[in-house]
């Protein structure tokens, strides 16, 4: 169905302490004729479009390609462990050729026991390229702004965030979902 986030660890094991990584790849150039997309989105995409915990992805819009595309690659970079209340930098690449704008959205969120899919503490933009929005659930998004989507150089995109991580050991969940788009809007 092309829904559910590819699962896996950072650094290969799981603990209770061992962050997630749920990655959507969405990666597909966007080609779909403006009738279908009367409201593009280069400030900032619709919230809730992780693809985690039952929402849709960045695909809902842009369907020109399937997700997970093999022609482009999509990574989240971070520790592999964390140590609660502490602060750590994020790291988001979205490449692939013919790529002329980006985007993203990022959720953190615990991915068990009775707060599973809560908000796992804080998520900071680090600079006017992302900004990062709340919604009626209380859930953060780290998502691209105008400025984010502009390529700094051909077929790549980055983008760093930092995460302020929980005050107790618990399995956190980073849900991601990135676009390569061929900026026709």
């Amino acid at each position: 169905s092309g829904s559910e986030p590819t699962r896996g660890t950072l650094g290969g094991r799981s603990s209770r302490n061992r962050l997630a990584l749920g990655v959507i790849l969405g990666v597909g150039v966007a080609i779909a004729p403006p009738l279908f997309l009367p409201f593009p989105y280069p400030d900032q995409p619709p919230l809730s479009h992780t693809g985690g915990f039952g929402e849709p992805t960045c695909q809902r819009c842009h369907f020109g390609a399937p997700l997970n595309a093999p022609e482009g690659a999509l990574s989240l970079s971070g520790p592999e462990t964390y140590q609660p209340g502490r602060s750590y930098q994020l790291r988001v690449e979205l490449a692939r050729a013919g790529m002329r704008r980006a985007g993203l959205q990022l959720a953190a969120r615990f991915s068990e026991g009775a707060r599973a899919g809560r908000q796992a503490r804080t998520l900071q933009a680090t600079n006017d390229r992302l900004e990062v929005v709340v919604d009626s659930t209380g859930i953060q998004y780290a998502q691209h702004r105008h400025a984010g989507s502009t390529l700094r150089s051909p077929g790549h995109a980055s983008w760093t965030i930092d995460w302020t991580a929980p005050d107790a050991r618990e399995p956190v969940v980073f849900h991601l979902v990135g676009n390569a788009a061929n900026d026709d809007a």
